[in-house]
């Protein structure tokens, strides 16, 4: 399978530039001239000063590297292609195997991998997009409740990224509004540290802050793994979303059915005695909305995301996001400075059917469920940035997020310097802190610094 989506993929781009290239010599112009590229080059030295129990990580520093690129193709007046990727390694190495093919099974980080693969068709009023592309939805600066439908690569989560997702989509325009429907036939999955990673956290797993069927009183080794959905139409995702723009404030409202964005627990009491943990991403429906308005200064915003499990495994919830952005341009050339904003942002998961799950369970029948509450961000939390241009060259910022049921917490303090037009560099200090069992808690043993370079071309 992985050697046929190869060979095709090298075929159709061989295709592509040999056809590109006849009609670049019947109209005397150079097949290049039909081709646009981006590149970026990072490198990030991350320190740490604590060694995290329970992993194999014990490293004060780690080197993480990456090469990025997107090229667009016009192949015809209505006809694109579009080809994006990245090359990365760290010291010590983190990274497993080659690049995934369509609809491998997989939450594994990569040293390369594709992140766009695509056919477009415009006709003029609507488009067609065909392969692997991002989805970008939500209005929120810090962190949306309703873009959820793409993985992301939190291999490492100082610089983590988008991996866009394989689908099938129509986007018809209607003067400032779009109507969208996308076909995402796979369940991808976000791509996780390495099994000897410290961001695995206390449970094993970033996405899961802490496991409460595991007490103390239970020392027993825990195997985590994925469960994929079948490729069969009725576990594919089908996207729909409708964009408007209207005078002094812009909208979306979307549904979707497919795949839940928030893994759920399958638990068996196995052998050993051990507990085989098995990820789930439940069949769910669910609708989303939001609305963004700028007055002055100001642009405020909100998200909502309602979520209905289809088959039970789950509970049914709905998660809030309500934020505000400053721009303090005024304020900081009062200090001297260039320029400036502060953004605030609460969100909050109002449960509506709960799906419990006990340890009585587990030891009773062998095998137990938990719902996605253990895997759901931001459940109750507050987000903030404040950034200053110190000139138009530096940025200063500081951000933190900060969950109000656990009373665990992020912050982190950055300086931003830009060289040129191509070329930036980066420092950080980031802190975690709160219970075990939390989302930023798991990772208290990962206070860290790090300094890094960009490179654009």
């Amino acid at each position: 399978m992985k050697n046929v989506f190869y060979m095709s993929v090298l075929a159709a781009f061989t295709v592509a530039f040999a056809t590109t290239g006849a009609v670049a010599d019947e109209t005397e112009n150079n097949i290049l001239d039909d081709i646009s590229t981006s590149f970026t080059a990072e490198t990030y030295l991350d320190g740490f000063w604590d060694s995290p129990a329970g992993t194999a990580d014990n490293n004060v520093a780690l080197w993480w590297n990456r090469v990025s690129g997107m090229a667009d193709l016009a192949l015809t007046d209505q006809w694109s292609a579009q080809f994006g990727g990245y090359v990365s390694f760290t010291a010590p190495n983190r990274l497993d195997g080659p690049p995934t093919y369509p609809g491998e099974e997989t939450s594994s980080a990569r040293h390369a991998d594709i992140t766009a693969l695509n056919l477009r068709f415009d006709g003029g009023d609507y488009d067609v997009v065909l392969g692997k592309a991002g989805v970008n939805i939500g209005f929120a600066d810090i962190y949306s409740p309703i873009d959820v439908f793409e993985p992301i690569n939190i291999n490492n989560p100082l610089h983590t990224f988008d991996m866009g997702v394989w689908q099938a989509t129509l986007n018809y325009y209607l003067d400032q509004d779009t109507a969208s429907f996308s076909i995402l036939p796979f369940d991808e999955r976000t791509r996780l540290p390495d099994s000897n990673s410290r961001w695995l956290g206390d449970s094993g797993d970033p996405l899961l802050f802490g496991l409460p069927f595991l007490p103390p009183v239970i020392p027993v080794p825990v195997i985590i793994s994925d469960d994929f959905q079948s490729k069969t139409p009725d576990n594919w995702g089908y996207l729909a979303t409708y964009t408007g723009i209207r005078e002094g404030f812009d909208f979306l409202v979307g549904g979707y059915y497919g795949p839940g964005a928030y893994p759920v627990i399958r638990a068996t009491l196995a052998p050993g005695p051990s507990i085989a943990v098995f990820k789930e991403r439940p069949i769910i429906a669910a609708a989303f909305a939001g609305v963004t308005m700028v007055r002055g200064d100001w642009k405020t915003y909100a998200e909502a995301f309602l979520q209905y499990d289809i088959h039970g495994d789950d509970d049914d919830f709905i998660k809030l996001l309500v934020g505000a952005t400053y721009d303090a341009t005024e304020i900081a050339r009062e200090m001297g400075l260039e320029d400036g904003s502060i953004t605030v942002e609460y969100t909050h998961d109002f449960t509506l059917d709960t799906f419990t799950f006990t340890l009585a369970d587990l030891i009773a029948t062998g095998t137990g469920r938990l719902s996605s509450g253990i895997a759901r961000p931001y459940q109750n939390s507050i987000l903030s940035e404040v950034r200053l241009g110190v000139t138009n060259d530096i940025d200063v910022t500081a951000e933190s997020a900060v969950n109000l049921d656990g009373i665990d917490y992020a912050a982190a303090f950055g300086v931003d310097y830009r060289y040129s037009d191509s070329l930036s560099f980066f420092g950080q200090i980031t802190i975690f802190g709160g219970p075990t069992n939390t989302q930023f808690g798991q990772w208290r043993s990962n206070d860290n610094a790090f300094v890094g370079a960009e490179y654009r071309f």
